[in-house]
């Protein structure tokens, strides 16, 4: 019966070493399991945001090239509108009346330019985005000399330039004006077109910035 006794006490002790080591692994394995499962959960909640941000610049960048596509028919449409009423200027007033020869050269008195480029840059989160002003300068309606220098900006200009049409003649055909208006309207829509396409690179740089931090929490 002793010996029975010790035999079973033994036994009883092993086995409850056993079970207190195999229970502290569990509880090691649960806990790692636990942070595991914690970690993909966060990751899961990063992704989940990260996506929301994806998709929204990615509808953005769409509404964007829409946007481009649509001025830029637009901007097709100015050009030859255009170019067909100088050809019809060409043909009522004549080759030599409307040729690069009308054109002002080193002699003529200087003038102001009626359009500008400004370039700067918009500063979001570190990142700079070109955007581009257009400066107009109006033209005057009755001709008049000037000898004040060409000014660099047109922002600085005090006075406004002569019309362009009056190195043509003094009555000229409607088709010249026509032709001019589509293209000072063609200089306008590329000014817009290059804040657009300069929008559009800062979303892509944005959307491949994010999709490679979310692809390193993967």
């Amino acid at each position: 019966y002793e010996v029975g006794r010790r035999l079973a006490i033994e036994w009883i002790g092993k086995a409850v070493r056993v079970v207190c080591i195999c229970t502290r692994q569990v509880v090691v394995v649960i806990t790692i399991t636990d942070n595991t499962r914690r970690k993909k959960m966060v990751a899961k909640a990063c992704n989940g945001q990260d996506n929301d941000t994806l998709d929204s610049l990615g509808l953005k960048a769409l509404d964007l090239m829409q946007q481009v596509v649509e001025k830029k028919l637009k901007l097709q449409e100015l050009i030859q509108t255009g170019s067909i009423n100088l050809a019809k200027s060409r043909y009522i007033m004549g080759n030599r009346n409307v040729s690069s020869s009308q054109l002002p050269t080193e002699e003529t008195a200087p003038f102001f330019a009626l359009r500008k480029v400004e370039s700067s840059y918009l500063e979001d989160d570190g990142t700079k985005t070109p955007i581009f002003t257009l400066l107009i300068n109006q033209p005057l309606k009755k001709t008049k000399s000037t000898n004040a220098p060409e000014s660099q900006d047109c922002s600085e200009d005090t006075r406004p330039s002569p019309d362009p049409l009056q190195w043509f003649g003094v009555l000229v055909p409607q088709n010249l004006r026509v032709a001019q208006d589509s293209f000072q309207k063609a200089v306008d829509i590329s000014i817009e077109i290059a804040n657009l396409q300069s929008n559009l690179e800062s979303l892509r740089v944005e959307f491949c910035t994010l999709k490679l931090e979310q692809m390193k929490l993967m």
